[in-house]
């Protein structure tokens, strides 16, 4: 069928050539001809590229799709680790997507924001929750290939080490908890060295530097602690009234015990056991290597 094509093209842009010649001389007797001529032209030129299109669709079809095999995630799972994807790339793939997602108890799943790499930091975030990392290959051609999953930690619950398990229960059971941290200013990134106080009822703030600044505020049940993405040691404390407080845990590197994702794990601890104790539920301790 197209080397029919190609003749005839051939064929009739010969005779296009020619008649245009003689078009201006005998305009009345090759007019005709020619405006057929030129009419057969373009009908030849769009059965030649539709065939073309055919053609290169096919071949598309015939070259396999890009593709990922033996995805897997290595690192320890635990808050305050890296965690690093990897794989084969095959069939032509030349990048991939990455997708970081958490899938809860209650069997939803979020897409983890800003985790589009193929390494994660777990934080306290992650504790108790399923985590998996979702890859789309691509080729040059920008065709995608289909999305390969792969879960962490065996596909089990995230939990903390046991030297983190351990100072979060021992705050727990003395029901207290200080901590060395640093309260940012909100002005440019100033940071005024302070110390975190955690109590039953609530927590407090107090700066050590010129200004002696002190906040002091019960747990309410709308107190919550969140964890910016793609820092290392910062996070925010959300009181009862909107007021944020941006904090960063001043601990060194071999510190567990100082750890930002200690230090948040322990607000939360005791922030869900004072509103069991508002509520007037008594159960039992909820730990997060259980």
């Amino acid at each position: 069928m197209d080397s029919i094509l190609d003749y005839l093209l051939g064929l009739v842009f010969i005779l296009l050539i020619y008649y245009y010649d003689l078009f201006p001389i005998y305009p009345y007797k090759y007019g005709l001809v020619f405006s057929l001529l030129y009419q057969i032209a373009i009908k030849l030129l769009s059965c030649y590229y539709h065939s073309y299109l055919k053609r290169l669709n096919s071949a598309a079809d015939e070259d396999p799709l890009p593709a990922i095999e033996n995805l897997q995630i290595s690192g320890e799972a635990f808050p305050g680790r890296e965690l690093q994807a990897c794989g084969y790339s095959i069939h032509g793939t030349t990048s991939c997507n990455f997708e970081w997602i958490r899938h809860l108890e209650d069997g939803s799943f979020n897409y983890i924001e800003g985790a589009k790499q193929p390494n994660y930091l777990v934080s306290a975030d992650d504790v108790d929750t399923l985590l998996a990392i979702e890859v789309q290959p691509l080729d040059n051609r920008k065709r995608k290939g289909e999305p390969v999953k792969v879960f962490a930690n065996d596909s089990k619950k995230i939990i903390c080490d046991p030297e983190m398990q351990s100072h979060i229960e021992k705050s727990f059971y003395s029901g207290h908890a200080s901590y060395k941290v640093s309260l940012s200013t909100g002005y440019l990134d100033i940071w005024e060295p302070a110390t975190l106080a955690i109590k039953k009822e609530g927590y407090s703030i107090k700066c050590s530097g010129p200004n002696g600044v002190v906040i002091a505020e019960k747990f309410s049940p709308s107190t919550t602690v969140v964890i910016p993405y793609g820092h290392i040691s910062e996070f925010i404390i959300i009181g009862s009234t909107g007021a944020e407080h941006l904090l960063r845990a001043e601990n060194n590197s071999t510190d567990v015990s100082g750890a930002r994702d200690t230090i948040v794990l322990t607000l939360r601890l005791f922030i869900l056991r004072a509103g069991d104790r508002k509520r007037g539920r008594r159960k039992g301790l909820l730990f997060f290597n259980k």
